[in-house]
């Protein structure tokens, strides 16, 4: 007979000192906080997916004055700047692989990841407080 695991989550809710039901100061500042980092790593989700739509279009060769790929093209060559010509871009039959929208993913990644760790360090300071 298998082993079973069973886990059993708990939710507790928080309240003030009175028991009055409200939710302390410390659990509206978390859940503040929780928000802006959801907003941080949307923003930056929504930008590293639309990347990757411009990676899948160029890598299947995708026709550019298409409305919907040149809108990709357009929107995300201001993104990518800051990449350009970092690896030779590779061509066949029309396809491309597109090395700059790799780096650029993988840049967004973690440059998002580092906002929120500092964000994060000044909040666990102001709970402290």
């Amino acid at each position: 007979m298998a082993d079973q695991i069973i886990e059993k989550e708990v939710i507790t809710t928080s309240t003030d000192s009175t028991g009055s039901g409200e939710s302390s100061p410390t659990t509206k500042k978390t859940a503040e906080y929780a928000a802006h980092f959801q907003i941080v790593y949307l923003i930056f989700g929504i930008i590293e997916g639309l990347i990757a739509i411009r990676f899948a279009f160029r890598l299947f060769g995708a026709n550019p004055a298409s409305p919907i790929v040149n809108f990709i093209y357009a929107f995300t060559d201001m993104l990518m700047a800051p990449f350009r010509f970092i690896f030779p871009t590779g061509q066949a039959a029309g396809a491309v692989f597109d090395w700059t929208a790799l780096v650029a993913i993988l840049f967004y990644v973690f440059f998002s990841w580092i906002i929120v760790k500092v964000v994060s360090i000044f909040y666990t300071k102001d709970l402290a407080q």
